[in-house]
């Protein structure tokens, strides 16, 4: 079967609530195992990444730079190798780097032309582009070499390559194969016999780096040529006459392939892409130019956050949750382990999961885009308080120099958009607070709050809070954690992902210091007495009171609480402490 079942995700400038919800998607409704992250942003790609590998998807990184001498690329990938390694250490076995992705249209030198357009013209033309074959080669394999020793020097997991099918390789110094391997014309057998031969003829196991096509009748025959209906010279650009809007076309293709791939002994396949904003879906055939795009969502052209599903993404959804049987193992595969932690093994790499995952889903993020004052905070606050996740260094953190001072220290997970953490800290100045979130946005307003109320004793964490406990904070040493309304995952098959889990809450029980206090609020009532049952259940925590904690006055009243109320469901508080 496929080992990687994924799909591609472009982040140009989509809020973080957008990223976030479009992962969980991608995760929970799509049933993807992966998902491959392309961005010229390496902070945006880390806090994609943060994201995604928090609700459980393993992640490929690719870094993305458009018209870039090779100089730049290779700085530019510098940066994102130690990204990358920083998200591989808290999540060993999950990441890979790609090092870029076909540099032979992509960057300078290879093909004529000083813009991608234009070299994309010769590569559209065989006779014209074989003209070059062996000068990109030559080129391209020297530019690969120095790829890879830089990211060697930073990043320590398995790195790959995504190809374009035109391109020869020497894939030697690297753990996976990885093609950009667009069916194209009517010789479906020549693209089968071709995806054999490399699945055969390869040392490595073999990824599908891209494969898609657009939502129009004769797609399938296009493939990556697919965008080539618009006139993108008129004003605005429309489609050319002739062509007529069909999913099924895109649906078929997509599904008829990942099948493929699983008969093949193909490792892993990435559908691209999840979204095509700049190809927005409208009701007039003429300048809908979703057809020419390959997003399994449609996007609006008014707000490209906004997306329905196309026929294409439940062809995926279907093929990723059904067994796909292999036919033609491969020669290097990555196989599950008997206790069903994966070990990723590659050539000459072998990442091992030591531990459980556990995945950590804070509130629901209710912000849009960053405002002026949050950027400001970003720039200004965020350097005095505040800590990525990635850039904290191996072993304990030190709290007293984190804070500046000697205090007991409580850990709320999921500060959201921090009213409640802000006036929460300003109440207790004895204590030191230590606020964790995912989200920019949510941090950026919370840092707004404590500089309006002068509020010294809050420190700001972002990322994973359950990998934070898991290697930075010493046992027996946090005087309480904070957990107010979780996400509740409502849905039976998604109840996995909830937050409040034995392992998790045994977790946050041996950080504790004897007598120091779990306190969670929620305000949905199945979810409740899982917390209730979950809690009793460890061994290493006391309920205070016999079920329910009556709420306390301290507690600030949050807008999820409120809207509970108007709507008319109870909210419930926990509050256990450490046994000595």
């Amino acid at each position: 079967m496929l080992d990687v079942r994924g799909i591609s995700y472009v982040l140009c400038d989509e809020p973080a609530d957008v990223v976030r919800r479009d992962l969980r998607a991608i995760s929970g409704d799509l049933h993807c195992t992966t998902v491959m992250l392309l961005g010229a942003d390496a902070n945006r790609l880390a806090e994609a990444a943060e994201v995604a590998l928090g609700i459980g998807l393993d992640v490929y990184v690719r870094p993305y730079l458009e018209n870039a001498r090779a100089s730049e690329v290779l700085a530019h990938l510098g940066g994102v190798a130690l990204v990358a390694e920083r998200l591989r250490v808290a999540y060993p076995g999950q990441v890979t780097l790609l090092v870029g992705s076909e540099f032979s249209l992509t960057s300078k030198g290879m093909l004529p032309g000083p813009a991608l357009f234009l070299r994309l013209q010769v590569l559209i033309r065989p006779r014209l582009r074989r003209l070059y074959d062996r000068r990109i080669t030559r080129k391209l394999n020297r530019l690969l070499g120095a790829a890879l020793t830089v990211a060697r020097q930073h990043f320590t997991g398995p790195i790959t390559y995504a190809s374009g099918y035109w391109e020869n390789v020497d894939w030697s110094g690297f753990d996976l194969v990885g093609v950009n391997l667009y069916r194209m014309g009517d010789d479906h057998t020549a693209y089968e016999d071709r995806l054999r031969r490399l699945v055969k003829e390869s040392e490595r196991p073999v990824v599908v780096t891209e494969f898609g096509c657009g939502a129009f009748v004769g797609a399938d025959r296009r493939g990556p040529g697919s965008f080539l209906i618009v006139n993108w010279f008129s004003d605005p650009p429309r489609i050319k006459d002739g062509f007529v809007r069909d999913e099924q076309t895109q649906a078929g293709y997509l599904g008829e392939l990942i099948e493929l791939y699983a008969r093949s002994g193909v490792h892993g396949c990435f559908v691209y892409t999840f979204a095509s904003p700049g190809f927005p879906h409208r009701v007039n055939p003429a300048v809908d130019l979703d057809m020419a795009g390959f997003g399994v969502v449609k996007t609006s052209p008014d707000d490209p956050g906004q997306w329905q599903p196309k026929a294409a993404f439940h062809e995926v959804a279907n093929r990723y949750a059904r067994p796909l049987t292999r036919q033609l193992p491969g020669p290097a595969s990555a196989r599950a382990d008997s206790e069903g932690g994966r070990s990723t093994k590659y050539a000459g790499v072998v990442e091992t999961k030591e531990r459980r995952r556990l995945d950590v889903v804070s509130h629901v993020q209710r912000s849009t885009r960053m405002t002026a004052g949050q950027q400001r905070a970003w720039t200004e606050i965020w350097p005095r308080i505040g800590r990525r996740l990635t850039d904290i260094p191996p072993g304990p953190v030190d709290f007293d120099s984190w804070f500046g001072r000697s205090a007991p220290v409580v850990l709320e997970i999921g500060s959201g958009m921090g009213d409640s953490t802000a006036k929460l800290a300003a109440a207790a100045p004895e204590l030191n607070h230590l606020a964790a979130e995912v989200y920019q946005a949510g941090h950026g307003q919370l840092m707004l709050w404590a500089e309006r109320a002068e509020i010294s004793n809050l420190r700001l964490l972002l990322g994973d809070a359950v990998i934070f406990l898991m290697d930075h904070v010493p046992a027996g040493t946090l005087h309480g954690v904070r957990i107010y309304f979780p996400d509740p995952w409502p849905k039976k098959r998604h109840h996995k992902r909830r937050l409040i889990q034995p392992d998790f809450v045994a977790l946050v029980a041996s950080k504790l210091a004897p007598g120091g206090t779990l306190h969670l609020a929620t305000d949905w009532a199945e979810y409740a007495d899982q917390m209730l049952a979950v809690c009793t259940a460890e061994p290493l925590l006391e309920n205070q009171y016999d079920t329910w904690a009556p709420r306390p006055k301290w507690r600030p009243i949050t807008k999820f609480e409120t809207r509970a109320h108007r709507e008319s469901r109870p909210t419930q508080d926990l509050i256990f402490t450490r046994r000595a």
